[in-house]
């Protein structure tokens, strides 16, 4: 398994390698024929047959950087266009994104909807349509910068799928109760709303760093976005976040990873490890409260909940095996070990190249060890697909609506 894992490994980065060295080539080309001389007593200055230049000159640099050019009135052009496109996009997507998220208007869903199928064509079918528009209103020549400014922010607002999405997580009680006391919904927009968008890793995290019994988080983290996600933690203070590790190519890896950063800066044997999904941001201080306790009683711990349905186990001999309902249980997360107990067992199965385990406590029955568990809220879900955050938001809706009527 490893050795075929080595070669997949293998072939995949020649092949990154290849399509990287055909992507760069032509720049890489247009760099090197720069350096060219247009002089004709020092090089040949038109079409050649070799990449290197056989004489290395500034002359074309001299030449666009003088007065023969306008060049620097393109570049202040191009500086002029992206500062206002930014500016104006970012605007506009904000407002779009905050009235489709907080207020409920008549064809409100057929836009949005609307939107989505239309974004789904390419921009270059417009090309010839929006320039004649253009040329109607002479915003081609003398004035394109404004017309090109005009094209690229007309439709940002169809951009709002992400931002959007960030104002959903926000409790439209906490709009309410700023509007009851006199807030505008511009106030509300610009002081409550902006500063608490975040992201659902954010709401998890935030969790494990106000308990009081955690002493450090360990985040493992897809590589490329380790630079976004150091940014939210510092941005919205998440203080016990000791490390941010790159994830593996499964899940088994990442949680390896994450645990070897744990050992690093480990106290002592004994430390306990609460293994969790950063996509599960519907636990409560309680379940993790359960979860160390259990793990000093019974020597681990999984968050479970009971079973609402029933189970079905298919058999290899093409039978089926049906459990009772009253002992099934839904295997959940936070699951929690020691960290010696739970090291050995990853390290005992990449030694015996074990990689498919489907969670931590399937590799710690496996080896033997002896599970506790405790019984989690049933709104601990993992928001995976669009209908989970949708679920997510009709939970934390119907929690809202329980504290205001005094009913928890």
């Amino acid at each position: 398994m490893k050795t075929k894992r080595m070669m997949g490994n293998a072939i995949s980065y020649l092949v990154l390698i290849l399509i990287s060295i055909i992507w760069l080539f032509p720049f890489v080309g247009l760099i090197l024929q720069s350096f060219r001389s247009y002089d004709p007593a020092v090089e040949y200055g038109g079409m050649v047959d070799y990449l290197v230049p056989h004489t290395f000159s500034l002359d074309n640099y001299r030449f666009l950087f003088s007065g023969e050019t306008n060049f620097l009135t393109w570049y202040k052009n191009t500086i002029i266009i992206a500062v206002f496109v930014s500016l104006l996009q970012t605007i506009i997507i904000l407002c779009v994104s905050y009235a489709l998220s907080r207020m409920r208007f008549a064809g409100r869903t057929f836009l949005m909807r609307f939107w989505l199928i239309l974004g789904m064509f390419p921009g270059f079918l417009t090309m010839i349509c929006l320039y004649f528009l253009l040329k109607q209103f002479g915003l081609t020549q003398a004035g394109a910068v404004p017309g090109l400014i005009l094209v690229s922010v007309a439709s940002s607002g169809m951009g709002y799928y992400v931002c959007k999405g960030y104002f959903d997580t926000i409790p439209k009680a906490l709009d309410e109760a700023a509007r009851i006391d006199g807030a505008s919904r511009a106030r509300v927009f610009f002081t409550m709303t902006i500063p608490m968008s975040k992201p659902i890793i954010i709401y998890t995290l935030e969790l494990f760093d106000n308990h009081p019994m955690i002493d450090g988080i360990v985040v493992a983290c897809v590589e490329g976005w380790i630079p976004f996600l150091k940014k939210m933690i510092k941005k919205f203070e998440i203080n016990k976040v000791l490390n941010i590790v790159a994830g593996g190519e499964t899940g088994q890896e990442s949680i390896y990873n994450g645990l070897a950063a744990v050992r690093e800066i480990s106290k002592g044997e004994d430390d306990i490890v609460l293994i969790h999904d950063g996509v599960r941001p519907l636990i409560t201080e309680q379940t993790i409260t359960d979860n160390i306790e259990m793990v000093q009683k019974a020597g681990s711990c999984i968050t479970c909940i009971p079973a609402t349905e029933t189970f079905i186990v298919s058999q290899e001999d093409g039978g089926l095996e049906i459990p009772t309902r009253a002992n099934s249980l839904i295997a959940r997360a936070p699951q929690s070990f020691y960290l010696k107990d739970i090291l050995e067992a990853h390290e005992r199965s990449k030694a015996e190249g074990k990689n498919d385990f489907i969670d931590s406590c399937s590799m710690m029955h496996h080896y033997g060890h002896k599970l506790g568990k405790v019984i989690g809220p049933m709104e601990n879900i993992k928001i995976t697909t669009p209908d989970d955050f949708y679920t997510m938001r009709a939970i934390l809706e119907a929690k809202e609506n329980s504290q205001i009527y005094g009913l928890e």
